[in-house]
């Protein structure tokens, strides 16, 4: 049950299995060390604590410290950060302490004076903390409540939290598990999601459940990964379709391959086939299809004509010879055959068609969008043709070695003819989501201004692993925040390698300032804790910025890891960032868990991440998870710019055209509100599993 109250956690939740006696003691000290951590616990999870096993509560607690870093070890390369005028050890003294910690191999780190005005503050500065910090209250959750969770995570639309990935595993694997049967009643569409689920069932004996030849070798990629990686990384590691030049069938008995043979007999498709031919004569080959041609003489045909590179007249090619004869009309009448493939590549046939047909496209587009429109594409088509109005787009490529700032030349789309998209693609939207409304027509239904500047996201692969995905771009408030007047960036890891942390200062105009790092320990506003050059025992790096003396021109603060020495973040078992938020009356410990805001795993496999930034006029955070091999700094000014464009629709705007699909009433007040759309309501504009698999049909 630990991965899934890992996974409940996020939703500030608990559930527990065993039955027993607890005395008051246990569940007092377990209490107490939730207060310390940043919880509380409701009225029913405390009742719940009463019948609950001594182990179990151990257990959970353990989970908990685990989750929220209070057990790691938090040393600096120098102890007492942050440092006052009194202590603060000067630049060349940080250089030569680092120096000796690589030469020991992070087995000396230093200690500094105390400060005796410091130590006289301490005992008042905790009092004041206890009444200061509002905890977080965990609740117990019902069966039923985390079968429906777990159902929108299967269901949802887009790669999984890595924590998620974890527990699918784990459901996957125990087939006493009571949360196995919603993985086979589950509508799973996503198919990274799908793929691990196939893998698991194949492994299992099971028959997958496979619509397309596709499917199948996105599944036996994946069996074949969960041998090499970690599967604590993002889903789309495991079944990257563009990235099989590594593929290899699996080892496969004489029952699954016969397991195999028939699924692709069932389904066989010569498109598919030629669409990825290497890779299926390495499974023709690995399966043995020749010993099957009795049973299988459609798959042992396809076969053939791949090993003798023979033509296969697929749809891509009538396609693409109608458009090579400009025929932009009949191969738009092609296309609706295949609504998504249509939909994909509408920006081609009308700025290619003649204006005779344009808008006859446009008209054949609307007819089968309406009835048979993907929300999901018909959305990143919106978030498409927003800028489509310019001539070209500027975008950094990632790329996991080196990313590359790249100018899409396309020529501009007429604006009447963005507008007639806009609105197929709207009325397609709401005929979509009319047929399935997710609120009841007598709703009053109140959307967060906040809700208006998270957005969808173009791909939850996140390169960092997070609880919940946040979409690259997305604004979150910290007003409140903000008036404790200290940000403190940290990075924690454990390793015998060097990583650096940094803070970057940039202008309204994206121009450096100034940086705080290991090169730049001290200045007028900020302070670094100095340089940790190995940490086999577990080590940290801080950076503390005094918001109410920051430049005038300062307005981005952006976070940067790197791994210095050699080695991606990948190969570092435990490694996180993330940042507090402090009050400067008051004096905290290096780490306080409960004052932590966000914090994320970092798992790329890459070398460097430029995390998330901080817009200091506007009081927020945004998300911005970028992870490459290098060059990372070089464009952090387009990756920024990116991130800040609106050229996508807010969760905001998809919550509005529910609410007109549904009849239901918008309001711009959460009184009287029958369903509140806001951090921690009815529909968390966070919680992207639920807005994936309920709120994109």
């Amino acid at each position: 049950m630990s991965t899934l109250n890992r996974f409940l956690l996020s939703k500030n939740s608990l559930i527990l299995n065993s039955i027993d006696v607890c005395d008051k003691d246990n569940i007092n000290d377990f209490i107490c060390v939730l207060n310390e951590i940043g919880y509380n616990v409701s009225k029913a999870l405390y009742e719940r604590l009463k019948t609950t096993s001594v182990d179990e509560l151990k257990n959970t607690l353990d989970m908990i410290k685990e989750a929220s870093g209070i057990n790691y070890n938090w040393q600096t390369l120098v102890d007492g950060f942050p440092f006052s005028k009194n202590t603060r050890p000067s630049h060349y003294e940080m250089v030569i302490m680092s120096y000796i910690n690589y030469l020991t191999d992070g087995m000396v780190t230093f200690a500094l004076p105390p400060d005796s005005k410091r130590d006289k503050k301490e005992w008042k500065a905790q009092q004041a903390i206890d009444a200061f910090e509002t905890n977080k209250t965990l609740d117990l959750i019902t069966i039923d409540k985390v079968e429906s969770i777990f159902t929108n995570v299967l269901e949802s639309k887009d790669s999984l939290p890595s924590i998620a990935v974890l527990l699918v595993k784990e459901v996957c694997q125990d087939n006493s598990h009571f949360l196995k049967k919603v993985v086979e009643t589950s509508n799973i569409e996503f198919r990274e999601t799908l793929a691990l689920v196939n893998a698991y069932r194949y492994l299992n004996g099971d028959t997958p459940k496979v619509k397309t030849l596709t499917d199948i070798l996105r599944m036996l990629n994946v069996i074949t990964k969960l041998e090499k990686i970690d599967l604590t990384i993002p889903t789309i590691e495991l079944a990257n379709i563009a990235d099989l030049e590594s593929f290899r069938i699996p080892k496969t008995s004489r029952k699954q391959r016969r397991l195999l043979v028939s699924l692709i007999e069932n389904i066989t498709n010569p498109e598919d086939i030629k669409r990825y031919s290497s890779y299926w004569n390495s499974v023709f080959h690995g399966i043995h299809i020749g010993e099957y041609a009795d049973i299988a003489p459609t798959a042992y045909a396809l076969a053939c004509l791949i090993r003798n590179n023979l033509t296969i007249t697929t749809f891509d090619s009538k396609v693409a010879n109608l458009k090579d004869k400009g025929l932009y009309l009949e191969a738009a009448k092609l296309l609706a055959t295949r609504p998504s493939i249509l939909l994909r590549g509408i920006d081609e046939l009308v700025r290619k068609a003649s204006i005779d047909d344009v808008y006859k496209i446009i008209d054949l587009f609307a007819s089968v969008m309406k009835e048979k429109g993907n929300p999901k594409l018909l959305i990143q088509l919106y978030n498409h043709l927003i800028n489509r109005n310019e001539a070209s787009e500027s975008r950094v490529i990632k790329h996991p070695k080196k990313p590359k700032l790249v100018t899409k030349h396309l020529p501009a789309l007429d604006e009447n003819i963005i507008d007639s998209l806009q609105h197929a693609i709207s009325e397609s939207l709401m005929t979509s989501f009319a047929k399935k409304p997710v609120f009841e027509a007598d709703d009053v239904v109140y959307v967060d201004q906040m809700a208006y500047n998270v957005y969808m996201p173009s791909n939850l692969s996140n390169s960092s692993s997070l609880d919940t995905f946040v979409g690259q771009g997305t604004r979150v408030a910290l007003d409140s925040d903000f008036n404790k007047n200290i940000l403190r960036l940290f990075i924690h890891w454990k390793a015998s390698v060097d990583i650096d942390l940094h803070g970057t200062i940039l202008d309204k105009d994206f121009k450096t300032i100034d940086t705080c790092s290991f090169y730049n320990t001290d200045g007028k506003w900020f302070q670094h804790s100095g340089d940790v050059r190995s940490a086999p025992n577990g080590g940290a790096e801080f950076i503390d910025f005094k918001l109410y003396q920051k430049p005038v021109d300062a307005k981005y603060i952006l976070l940067t890891a790197n791994v210095f020495s050699s080695g991606v973040f990948k190969d570092i078992p435990e490694c996180f960032a993330g940042f507090m938020m402090l009050d400067k009356k008051m004096i905290h410990s290096t780490f306080e868990p409960k004052l932590v805001k966000e914090r994320f795993t970092l798992s790329m496999d890459a070398k460097q991440c430029l995390l998330l930034a901080f817009d200091l006029e506007t009081k927020e955070f945004i998300w911005l998870d970028y992870a490459s091999d290098g060059r990372v700094n070089v464009f952090s000014k387009e990756i920024l710019e990116n991130a800040l464009s609106t050229n996508r629709m807010s969760i905001g705007q998809l919550m509005e055209y529910h609410i007109k699909a549904s009849k239901a009433a918008l309001t711009n007040v959460p009184e009287g509100s029958t369903v509140k759309v806001m951090r921690d309501g009815d529909v968390d504009p966070f919680d992207f599993s639920l807005i994936n698999s309920r709120f994109i049909g």
